[in-house]
């Protein structure tokens, strides 16, 4: 996976063989560097911070894919 951002507590990265086509809306992975067997585990600061950053990387996939 090729590297697109980091933060303190989380890599988004480009997959290798996406689920879903560029031309449907990309495909990336936003992964905590703490393991977790899900995201019900993480703590409430790195759950809001996991949702901006969704949120945040999706803008810019609908601006850089369109």
């Amino acid at each position: 996976m090729a590297e697109i951002y980091q933060t303190e507590n989380f890599i988004v990265e480009a997959v290798d063989e996406p689920l879903v086509t560029r031309k449907d809306g990309g495909h990336i992975s936003i992964n905590p560097k703490v393991k977790v067997v899900d995201r019900t585990q993480l703590s409430p600061k790195l759950a809001i911070e996991l949702m901006r950053l969704t949120m945040l990387i999706g803008e810019a996939m609908t601006i850089g894919l369109n």
